[in-house]
This record gives structure tokens, sequence and C-alpha cells, in this order.
């Protein structure tokens, strides 16, 4: 997707910066990394009092339901400190606006000297099922003789919240399904269920045709139902024959008997931690370094990104020093807590014999 960030600076004298301007945008599967708020579309001149500077961001993954901005700018430049009135981001896929309300300075020579501010989602939606669900249901009917049928089926849902309406599959000429060794997918539109536990599927004759001896029963192999919201995928072996009946109620009752998770089923329900890091300079000769340093830490379900290691005013990796960070990320942990986090550091520039991370 990609957004449209509106930033909006204070009409009051001084209100405006002329510091480098970075945020981090929030969402409830993750966040955006660092971003540096450069060209705007509206002005040349960014960030100055009155104005409205707009920013798009092309091509990002979606983070879903905004919840947050950090914003903060380096303090660079003679006219730094910066009143932030507020910012407002679009999600141009959904057309959702969030609204983050500032009112604050970014000064060091202004309230309480900060250059950072963290501001919650003034609009936010806290409804977190969307209206509808959308699920692709396989039936895939065996290869047997005889057990494809050109009479109609059913198919209910039954879920963790609520039991779906019926899904009505109709025969026909035009629309010939529910063959013999045939694959048909059908797309249904129902309220969100949840994990999808059974299934009932029933075979039903056509109003205006009777039943022959041949299709008394239809063979089904097996069901598969896809959420596409998230991509969770349930299997239900079935293997055996349906019979007819003319009762839409009536039907087999299939169980789950696995189910596959999508990575973005597990990312959406991450929640976000403050990692500790502490890196360790050896103390050998030379052991230090200059460059830029950056880490990815890797958990179970997935890794932060690249994030730099940094601080303002501080000479950081010397010989025999100890440098603490604190980085937000989402946790990547596994369920269980004894776990372990796979560190790789990468330093930007040649790094001489700095070595030891921990």
């Amino acid at each position: 997707t990609s957004y449209k960030v509106d930033v909006i600076t204070g009409d009051l004298s001084g209100a405006g910066t002329d510091a480098n301007v970075f945020i981090i945008m929030f969402g409830e599967y993750g966040d955006s990394g660092e971003i540096s708020l450069k060209n705007s579309e509206t002005y040349k001149d960014k960030f100055e009092r009155g104005h409205t500077d707009v920013f798009v961001l092309k091509d990002m993954l979606s983070l879903g339901e905004l919840t947050k901005v950090r914003v903060w700018h380096d303090n660079k430049f003679l006219k730094a400190s910066w009143f932030l009135e507020r910012i407002n981001i679009e999600d141009q896929t959904t057309k959702k606006v969030y609204e983050f309300p500032c009112d604050r300075w970014l000064g060091k020579d202004k309230e309480d000297g900060s250059l950072l501010r963290e501001i919650a989602c003034a609009n936010r939606d806290e409804t977190t099922d969307s209206p509808v669900a959308v699920f692709e249901i396989t039936l895939l009917t065996s290869d047997k003789q005889n057990a494809g049928t050109n009479q109609n089926a059913s198919v209910i849902l039954l879920g963790e919240k609520r039991k779906s309406q019926v899904y009505k599959i109709e025969n026909s000429v035009k629309n010939k399904v529910l063959r013999r060794g045939h694959t048909d997918t059908f797309k249904f539109v129902t309220k969100p269920l949840g994990a999808v536990r059974e299934v009932i599927v029933g075979h039903h004759p056509k109003p205006e045709q009777k039943k022959s001896e041949k299709e008394q029963s239809w063979y089904l192999h097996e069901v598969v139902v896809k959420n596409t919201d998230n991509g969770e995928r349930f299997v239900f072996p079935c293997r055996q024959w349906i019979p007819l009946t003319s009762n839409k109620g009536d039907g087999v009752r299939l169980e789950c008997k696995s189910s596959e998770r999508s990575r973005l089923a597990v990312i959406r329900e991450l929640k976000p931690i403050q990692y500790e890091v502490a890196v360790y300079t050896a103390d050998v000769a030379h052991a230090g370094t200059d460059a830029n340093v950056s880490i990815v830490i890797y958990g179970d379900n997935g890794d932060t990104g690249q994030r730099k290691l940094t601080k303002k005013m501080v000479n950081l990796f010397e010989k025999g020093q100890r440098d603490v960070f604190t980085l937000e990320a989402l946790d990547f942990r596994s369920s269980s807590r004894d776990y372990a986090l796979n560190m790789i550091t990468k330093a930007l520039a040649q790094a001489g014999c700095w070595t030891r991370l921990r």
C-alpha cells in the first residue's frame, strides 16, 4: 500500500524548523521503521509556520490499523525547535485517515526539552472484526466410479464465534460442478466466524429433477476452507458417500483435522515490546569502530528488520566499552518463555576488530 502523510506545523511565532524530521508509524501488523520526511509535495521549504507538508510513502507493506506515530527531529541548524500541531495519515488502499493530534513543541529550549513525541491515534477504530469475512471453500470429489453428482449441494461453516448461513451450490448445464475427480472452489462471504472448527455438507436434489438410481449419493473426498483475510487454512477429510436429502438442514458433519496458520495470521497477534540490547566492544588494541552499526533480531516468529544502533552525543563502540540500546519492535519470540534470539550485526563500514556482541 501507499501512505499519504500530512504534517501540520502550528501557526505560532517560531513554530517552524529547519531540522531534519523523522517518523515511525506503528500498526496492528508491526511498524514502518525509521522514515525521513525529505520531499514535501506542497512546499520546497518544509515545516514552516502554519504550513501543511504532504509526503507520499509508496509501495510499503500494510501496517493494518494504525495505532501511534513516533516523530522527532535531529536538532540540526540554528532554527531547530518545532511546534507540531498534528499529523494525518491516509492509507491510500483503504482510504482511511488516521489522526494524530500533537500541539506540542519538539525542542531542547521548549517545554520539557524533548526532541521526540509519541502520539496515539485519536480516531482509531477499536473494533477488530471487519464487517464480513471472505472464505474460499474447496470441495474435492473422489475419482471413484459414480462419485460425482449433477444435483445441488450446501455447506455450512461452524466457527469459534458463530455459525454461518447456508452456502448453496447449484449444478447446471452451464455450471457443471461436483463431478467425478473434480476440484471445485467457491467464494463465500459471511460474518466473521473465527477459526472454523466444523463444516456441514449437504447433498440436495434439484427441485425440477428427480434423483436417479446412480445419484443416491455423492462421494466427497475432502473439504478445504481458507480465510482469505489472514490466509488460515482448515482441512476437513470426508472420504464417504453423502446421501441425497430434501431437507436443507441435513448433511454430514465434518471436523477439522488439520489447520495451517499463515505468517500474516501469526504476525497480527504479536504485540510490541521493548528490547534492551547491550553491546560489548572487546578490550584489545584497536577494537573500537567509528562505523555505523545496525542489528537484526531474529525469533521464532520473524525478525525486527535492520535497526541502527545510535545515540545522541555519545561516542559508541569504543575499546572495552558497554553500550546499551532500547529498541521497540514486535515480540518475535516463541510462545515458550525459554527461547533464544539469534542476533546478527552488520558494520556498515570496515569495523576492524569490533567483534563481541551479547
